[in-house]
C-alpha cells in the first residue's frame, strides 16, 4: 500500500516529461500516469477553487512572515 502512495523522483517526473515532449497531447486535458484522465469534479468547482487559493495565500503569507523573523 505504501509503495502505491510514493514514487521516486524519476517516476514522479515521468508525466511532466511526457507532456513536455509529446506532440499529440489533447490541449487543456489533465494528464496522470502519462495518460489523459478525468479531472476530479471538485477541481472544477469555483467555490472550492477560491477557498483553496485563499487558504494557500494565507499559509504562504504566514510562512513568509515567520521566515523573515
Amino acid at each position: 500500500f505504501i509503495r502505491w502512495l510514493t514514487k521516486t523522483s524519476r517516476e514522479g517526473a515521468q508525466t511532466t516529461v511526457f507532456c513536455a515532449l509529446d506532440n499529440n497531447l489533447i490541449p487543456g486535458a489533465f494528464y496522470s500516469e502519462c495518460r489523459p484522465r478525468r479531472c476530479n469534479s471538485q477541481a472544477l468547482n469555483d467555490e472550492i477553487c477560491d477557498h483553496v487559493w485563499k487558504t494557500s495565500e494565507a499559509l504562504i503569507d504566514e510562512w513568509v512572515s515567520f521566515s523573515q523573523k
